[in-house]
């Protein structure tokens, strides 16, 4: 997808974090230990890697001059700081054009917010389905997902990142492709870890009958 045809990524990411504040905010202490659809992470590491990865985002945008603020009284406080933050240095002028060196190489702003996108709606699936909450998407935002990410996902497929597609019927509900392309357990089970949590499923292109 180019640029100048891909939708709004800041206020994409911006929508992501709304659903990912309720779900961060109802994670429960006795909930840290329970296993998450991403493959050797816990609770505790799937949060570890969500609030961390805020800190990466921000300093490959501000070339290492920035990062998240420091970790607040809980996990909640401490994500909402932290996405405070992204969004505040995405708001810089001429950022979303501005040329980056990310860890997966140089990218500019836009496709980098885009994926901060992809990993803030995935997640927060996967922190829901991990502590009995609520797993449902917003539509339009798992069809922005689908759309920016179906093209290109097979060169990121590996032993460390995206697991093998899962397949999905003709008539899944937009949350279902994304999600079953990322790679999951089930149909509507996203896939979207980075190392060590890889997700133990993927995403497929071709609709297919479910497997479980």
């Amino acid at each position: 997808m180019t640029q100048s045809a891909m939708p709004n990524p800041v206020a994409l990411y911006q929508a992501a974090v709304i659903r990912a504040k309720s779900v961060v905010g109802g994670v429960s202490a006795s909930q840290l230990g329970n296993p998450t659809p991403c493959e050797k992470w816990s609770v505790q590491d799937l949060l570890d890697h969500i609030l961390g990865g805020l800190s990466v985002q921000i300093s490959v945008m501000t070339d290492g001059a920035e990062k998240a603020p420091d970790a607040a009284a809980n996990s909640l406080a401490t994500y909402e700081a932290g996405t405070s933050k992204v969004v505040e240095v995405t708001n810089i002028p001429g950022m979303m054009e501005k040329q980056l060196q990310s860890p997966f190489g140089p990218i500019t702003g836009a496709p980098w917010m885009m994926g901060s996108f992809m990993d803030t709606l995935i997640h927060t699936w996967d922190l829901a389905k991990a502590t009995g909450q609520n797993t449902d998407m917003d539509p339009a935002l798992a069809e922005a997902c689908y759309a920016a990410f179906a093209p290109q996902i097979e060169q990121f497929r590996g032993p460390e990142t995206f697991g093998p597609a899962v397949e999905v019927t003709g008539t899944a509900s937009i949350q279902d492709k994304p999600t079953g392309d990322h790679g999951s357990a089930g149909v509507g089970q996203p896939t979207a870890c980075a190392s060590p949590g890889r997700r133990t499923t993927g995403w497929r292109l071709t609709p297919r009958r479910p497997r479980r």
